[in-house]
């Protein structure tokens, strides 16, 4: 299995149209094959120590191969690509294999 993690700062952006965006992304990639889950929300972390990031997404694959093939060639994470920039101010990803 693969972890695809998606961490978003905000900014001064607006929270509606990021949350929207991250929500139409979660419905249309789940229909993706090989993709087992998609989790999102907003950081809760009491800790102080998200340097300004708000939001985490984190989508579970199958495994690489999966990514490298039919997630990134989705129209959902496709779309998801092209909208990110102006509702975003910095973004980062991660992935890790069990």
């Amino acid at each position: 299995m693969l972890s695809h993690i998606l961490v978003v700062s905000r900014g001064d952006n607006e929270r509606e149209p990021l949350e929207r965006l991250l929500a139409e992304f979660a419905r249309g990639i789940e229909a993706c094959s090989g993709v087992l889950r998609v989790h999102w929300g907003e950081n809760t972390n009491p800790t102080g120590l998200a340097r300004g990031y708000d939001y985490v997404c984190t989508t579970d694959l199958v495994d690489l191969q999966t990514m490298r093939t039919a997630y990134w060639d989705h129209p959902a994470h496709r779309d998801l690509l092209a909208r990110l920039p102006e509702l975003c101010e910095a973004r980062f990803a991660l992935d890790i294999e069990d």
